[in-house]
């Protein structure tokens, strides 16, 4: 419970401190051990309700998104799988994606998450 409550302090207050003011153009990416719908996971999810909060106030959307019939994860375990690997845009970045993979990486229990951008 401790964890959920730092995690969603993080989210809600840290993050949005060290986030530019004056950009259009944002990017964020990281492991948050956390999901935002059921989707996202096989088993019990770790919801946080802070990120939800700051997906939508910031407009960002979720460059890594799958069929919806075909679920992807980052994160597999012996009890279930997890896409706790997160990568959010703003809309302006939405258009120059071009693709979206991921790999194995042999040094970690997660999946790599690779995404291509059309550069100006």
């Amino acid at each position: 419970m401790l964890h959920q409550v730092r995690r969603g302090h993080f989210f809600s207050t840290d993050v949005t401190f060290l986030l530019p003011t004056d950009s259009t153009e944002v990017l964020i990416a990281g492991d948050f051990n956390c999901v935002t719908s059921q989707a996202d996971c096989t088993g019990k999810p770790n919801m946080n309700r802070a990120l939800t909060t700051l997906i939508r106030g910031m407009g960002l959307c979720d460059v890594w998104t799958t069929h919806p019939h075909i679920p992807a994860y980052t994160h597999y375990t012996n009890v279930g799988a997890s896409k706790i690997y997160r990568i959010y845009i703003t809309n302006p970045l939405q258009s120059r994606k071009k693709g979206a993979e991921t790999v194995a990486a042999a040094f970690s229990d997660h999946l790599a998450v690779i995404i291509r951008m059309e550069l100006d």
